[in-house]
């Protein structure tokens, strides 16, 4: 209820960390970080013990987002990384989420409570090699306007020429947080939405790639569907242009290793198709895995340097989990979904149903 939101911030006040800017970050941020999120998960089991005292409740949930925070940014590095990390951070955060369940499980009546521990998701080592998919559009692009040309010769043509992008690529990371955490939301919006859509020529520009993490994702301009869109779907054209994509995207190997960068193209019209498949990248990237590199070459498209800039050492990994502690019992079992989806039936199935 509505009422609640002032008791909480004069009870509890304002959650220690703040939004997350994806850039590098020194040894002394991701310490502070560390303690901000171990203040946080504090907090939050403190605010929701309080919470269910306040009546009796048939349900109710409590995010850790403290451990989504810390599994991106204080994962490990592994040797030879450079990436200056506090002993210990990653764990030290989990630990303070498992007091806080802890203290939370000692307010309630175990003997007629079910209790679901769950994570959505896992985090694993990033693995990501997004930081390339914009620099290879942009060469696509230009190569699909200027066939012809050896892969050896300038790099010139309708690549995006955009304020926010340059700025976002060449300002110091210090800078970049600090700005970031001054200004409010919707100003950070506007610089991403810029970074990524202004200063194309969009007569020739088939596709751009879009803010994605994990894997890469990709837009077509089409026709009829975007306000400048140029590709006609289901003409010559565009199947050319899909066809030479698919071609540049898997030309590429790591410099470092000589293995191929990309494991496979996914079109979400396949994959996903529905009456809101629209409001999707319309191709995702996935990425054959290793740490992320920082140099490229294809016999298509030359050689690309560009070095992953979000500060990330950890990202999504398809495994989560779930734990189950069933009414008066005294220790939990493992009750994986097979899906996320899978869970709310699984809850409404214990509070009763019929659902």
């Amino acid at each position: 209820p509505a009422r609640l939101a002032g008791a909480i911030r004069r009870r509890f006040g304002k959650h220690p960390i703040g939004r997350e800017i994806p850039v590098q970050k020194s040894a002394g941020q991701l310490a502070r970080m560390r303690d901000e999120l171990i203040a946080g998960a504090r907090r939050k089991g403190e605010l929701a013990r309080w919470l269910l005292a306040q009546q009796e409740w048939d349900f109710s949930i409590t995010v850790f987002g403290e451990t989504h925070r810390a599994g991106h940014l204080l994962w490990p590095s592994l040797p030879g990384e450079g990436r200056d990390h506090p002993a210990g951070a990653l764990l030290d955060v989990y630990r303070a989420v498992d007091d806080a369940i802890g203290q939370l499980i000692e307010g309630v009546r175990m003997e007629d409570t079910t209790l679901v521990i769950f994570s959505a998701h896992g985090m694993a080592p990033n693995t990501s090699q997004e930081h390339f998919t914009r620099r290879i559009m942009d060469r696509v692009n230009e190569r699909f306007r200027n066939s012809g040309r050896s892969a050896n010769a300038p790099h010139r043509g309708p690549r995006q020429r955009s304020l926010m992008r340059l700025l976002r690529e060449q300002l110091p990371a210090g800078v970049q947080h600090a700005v970031g955490q001054a200004v409010p939301d919707f100003v950070q919006e506007i610089v991403v939405d810029r970074a990524i859509t202004a200063g194309h020529d969009w007569v020739h520009t088939p596709a751009l790639a879009v803010l994605a993490s994990v894997t890469g994702y990709i837009r077509f301009n089409i026709r009829g569907r975007e306000t400048r869109g140029t590709l006609e779907p289901g003409s010559e054209t565009f199947t050319r242009y899909m066809r030479w994509m698919r071609e540049c995207f898997q030309s590429f190997r790591t410099v470092e290793t000589g293995q191929p960068l990309v494991k496979d193209i996914a079109l979400t019209a396949d994959s996903f198709p529905g009456p809101r498949q629209s409001y999707l990248p319309d191709a995702v990237i996935s990425w054959t895995g290793g740490s992320p590199a920082s140099r490229i070459h294809s016999d298509l498209l030359g050689t690309i340097e560009a070095e992953a800039g979000t500060g990330r050492t950890g990202n999504h990994h398809p495994d989560g989990f779930s734990i189950v502690v069933e009414r008066g019992g005294e220790r939990g079992k493992a009750a994986m979904p097979g899906d996320v989806l899978d869970l709310k039936p699984m809850v409404f199935q214990r509070l009763g149903g019929p659902w």
